[in-house]
Parts: structure tokens; sequence; C-alpha cells
């Protein structure tokens, strides 16, 4: 994996997503075939639906307007 991976991301690793809360667990790393960009496949604790993001986007800082501050918060993050 060629990307940053700011919290090594890797298969079984469960994480919470920032605004939902809900959790996921980290199914595979992968690479997509049409850029060569590095991928996670993850999949829902809640309702069992599996997702496919770049590692940049999964890994990514995005604005938290849920808790008011200006600080930004990984999209997801580990749950511990």
């Amino acid at each position: 994996m060629s990307s940053a991976n700011p919290f090594a991301v890797r298969r079984g690793l469960v994480v919470r997503h920032y605004r939902t809360n809900h959790l996921y667990t980290v199914l595979h790393l992968a690479t997509l075939e049409g850029s060569g960009e590095d991928a996670v496949v993850y999949q829902s604790s809640e309702n069992g639906r599996v997702w496919v993001w770049t590692l940049a986007n999964f890994t990514e800082l995005v604005p938290n307007p849920a808790s008011g501050l200006s600080t930004p918060v990984r999209r997801f993050f580990p749950e511990v």
C-alpha cells in the first residue's frame, strides 16, 4: 500500500464513523483497478452492508459540525 496510512488501517480493525457514530470492520485493503489508488473494503456492523473507499478518503481529516468545533477530525477512527 503506497498511500499514507495514519492509524495503521488493517484487516480486522474496527473503526467508528465521525458523524453517524456507526461501527465498521475493515475486511481488506485493496487497489482500485482504474486508478491504482489504495482502497479500504469495510463492512457495517449495523446492517452488514459492504463499502469501498479510497484509503486517502477513509483516513482524511474532515470538519466536524456536530461537535461545534472548528478542529477537524478523522472521517473514521479506531474503536478503542
